[in-house]
């Protein structure tokens, strides 16, 4: 692993990860170019209180504008700190239907949102899990100025 520190947020990744800064968010992807992921820092409003189910929410808007979306594969913190989950869905842009698995990372007051996606024909592929499982990885490690 290395470390990766862009747009304010530190993270450790595996070499075979090229990172760019995106405005606000950081993408990468692997010389496989499977799929994309995409990491930002979110502001969130300390007025209301920060439960699963709003964490959920905001993984939901963050991926799609669309209210209508069925998330799936739906992993649940099993600490409050940090709070960490994600989802999956299967988003539609035109013709293409796409698999995307979003994750919240809440640690020391500060929330990190990060999504990966890919086309949906390829999400059962060896590479599409591969890079899964590194990008939940990834996202554990995130730290925040």
């Amino acid at each position: 692993m290395v470390p990766v520190s862009l747009c304010g947020l530190h993270l450790n990744a595996p070499e075979n990860w090229v990172f760019m800064p995106n405005g606000n968010s950081i993408l990468a992807r692997t010389e496989t170019q499977v799929g994309v992921l995409r990491i930002s820092s979110i502001t969130i409003d300390k007025s209301a209180p920060l439960t699963v189910e709003r964490l959920e929410e905001m993984s939901g808007a963050f991926v799609s504008k669309e209210a209508s979306l069925k998330p799936f594969d739906l992993k649940k913190p099993v600490s409050d700190n940090p709070l960490f989950g994600g989802a999956s869905y299967r988003l539609k842009k035109g013709k293409q239907d796409f698999f995307t698995r979003v994750w919240y990372l809440y640690r020391d007051e500060k929330l990190a949102l990060a999504a990966y996606g890919c086309p949906w024909r390829r999400r059962a592929d060896d590479d599409t899990f591969q890079e899964l499982h590194q990008c939940e990885r990834m996202v554990m490690t995130i730290r925040q100025k």
